[in-house]
């Protein structure tokens, strides 16, 4: 997990970005004309702030905050844009629903789950240590 300290040397946002810790009292839902609440976890798996275009696509469609999604919904969006960038250029976030639905998962956070047995990306469950 990233911590304040390597956040600005690590190039995941821009350099007039400003980094403040994580407030107990904020909750994932709010939203802000000023300010985007982060979690470290998008940053650890390799992405950069601004987020591809298919990934900003589907928090637009969804009207959901970047915290609002657990951790195997960012996994599901992010190899789905290696796929489209490696190999399927048409593939786009409005395809999403043929392959999953987006279900809560309690205090406002937001799981996708597959609509087949057999699943688009396999093991992008919430367990981290199986993906």
């Amino acid at each position: 997990m990233l911590t304040l300290p390597p956040l600005r040397p690590s190039g995941a946002f821009p350099v007039d970005a400003i980094i403040r810790p994580f407030d107990r009292e904020v909750r994932s839902n709010v939203s802000s004309d000023e300010w985007v609440c982060f979690l470290a976890y998008p940053f650890s798996i390799g992405l950069r702030y601004p987020f591809p275009a298919f990934i900003s696509r589907f928090f637009e469609l969804t009207g959901l905050s970047y915290a609002q999604t657990m951790p195997m919904v960012w996994r599901v969006l992010v190899t789905l844009d290696q796929i489209r960038s490696c190999h399927i250029p048409d593939l786009c976030i409005e395809d999403l629903p043929v392959a999953y639905h987006l279900r809560s998962h309690g205090n406002n956070r937001f799981l996708l789950f597959s609509t087949s047995k057999n699943p688009l990306i396999l093991k992008a469950t919430k367990n981290e240590d199986k993906w």
